[in-house]
């Protein structure tokens, strides 16, 4: 699971960022992994800088949308994340592997969307019926629901 930090919110992209990879020749993955790069320097705006930049150039990067995605989530932007996984859900299809199943609830739960969340969960498994994760998520939502009707109905 990500560790949060308190920074404050990735900037939006802007003229002059210096980056590990030519725009010109640059593949969707080799973007990602200068963004990596950057991530282990500590350099977590410069990341989604880079990343903001490689959508523009590949609006549908499966690498791309996953990366900034994760930058929202380490920064605790919750309703970015979301958007992110959204396109990455969109661009996915039914071919979205389990992790991004598994991103999507807890982005949805960080955004105090349990019901959202639970129904997230039942999607993946559908996909995924397998998944370690996934089943544990659904097992601790539906308590979690179960427990909140009981408390409303009482």
């Amino acid at each position: 699971m990500l560790h949060a930090s308190s920074k404050a919110p990735l900037p939006s992209p802007r003229a002059g960022l210096q980056t590990p990879v030519r725009e010109d020749k640059a593949s969707p993955k080799d973007i990602r992994w200068a963004a990596a790069q950057l991530c282990a320097d500590d350099r977590f705006d410069d990341a989604a800088l880079l990343t903001l930049q490689g959508l523009k150039l590949y609006p549908r990067s499966e690498d791309l949308w996953a990366m900034l995605a994760l930058l929202h989530e380490v920064a605790q932007e919750w309703q970015q994340a979301a958007e992110c996984i959204e396109n990455l859900l969109d661009i996915q299809g039914n071919q979205a592997p389990a992790e991004t199943w598994g991103h999507w609830v807890r982005v949805l739960r960080c955004l105090g969307d349990d019901q959202s969340a639970f129904e997230a969960v039942q999607q993946g498994l559908q996909r995924h019926p397998l998944d370690s994760m996934l089943i544990s998520e659904y097992a601790t939502l539906e308590a979690l629901l179960n427990l909140n009707a009981l408390r409303s109905a009482a």
